[in-house]
């Protein structure tokens, strides 16, 4: 956990916490306390998802393979 003179904080989440949490929503809590001992907490919520996307591809037939789109001639300077 890394927090800044301001407050802001960030922690970079590891594939073992990934793995801990699972597949879901999962809410994150933090408490901050000081030198005197008062203490604050702030909560999280992040959804976990390790699901790679679907794709799916259509079959092109060798008409809709091709398509012109130029002319080249040699020797042209």
């Amino acid at each position: 956990l890394t927090a800044d003179v301001d407050g802001a904080w960030s922690y970079d989440l590891t594939a073992a916490d990934v793995t801990a949490m699972g597949e879901g929503a999962e809410d994150i809590s933090i408490t901050a306390t000081d030198a005197a001992g008062n203490a604050t907490m702030t909560t999280k919520s992040i959804l976990v998802d390790t699901q790679a996307a679907s794709l799916t591809t259509e079959s092109l037939s060798a008409a809709e393979n091709s398509t012109s789109v130029g002319t080249i001639e040699t020797s042209e300077t």
